[in-house]
């Protein structure tokens, strides 16, 4: 089995979840009204500074995925798409709760939700061009 070059998990990961932290600006201007309105305004700061957080964890989580995934299904854009779609899949679910709290319709999320697939899949695929990996990667024996 491959190695896992954690220096490249950390710094790919962290490219990728500020670029994510970047793009979920304009993602929430066009179609985040009503996630935006929920929050309460005193914790919009902590929010933004959570947020920023979550998102830098949530893009080197992605990476060490795509370095995992690398082993059985080779390097490059498909093992990618796999990661950028586990983090879309848990970001949705960490989002759809909002609805199930009762601070938004699910009206409100589909935009977000659709948006984002496209995005984090090209954000991770990005990350993991900048992944090096450590030259050990092997398939399955």
């Amino acid at each position: 089995m491959g190695r896992i070059n954690w220096r490249s998990v950390l710094m790919s990961g962290l490219v990728a979840g500020l670029a994510w932290s970047l793009l979920t600006l304009p993602i929430l201007v066009l179609f985040g009204g009503e996630i935006i309105d929920a929050v309460p305004r005193p914790l919009v700061t902590v929010a933004r500074l959570a947020s920023f957080s979550l998102n830098v964890v949530a893009g080197i989580w992605a990476m060490w995925l795509y370095a995992v995934l690398r082993p059985l299904y080779g390097p490059g854009p498909r093992t990618a798409a796999i990661a950028g779609f586990s983090w879309w899949l848990i970001a949705t679910i960490a989002t759809w709760q909002w609805t199930e709290i009762g601070l938004l319709r699910f009206n409100g999320l589909v935009g977000l939700i659709v948006a984002s697939l496209p995005i984090l899949v090209a954000i991770t695929t990005f990350g993991a061009w900048l992944y090096p990996g450590d030259g050990t990667d092997l398939s399955r024996r």
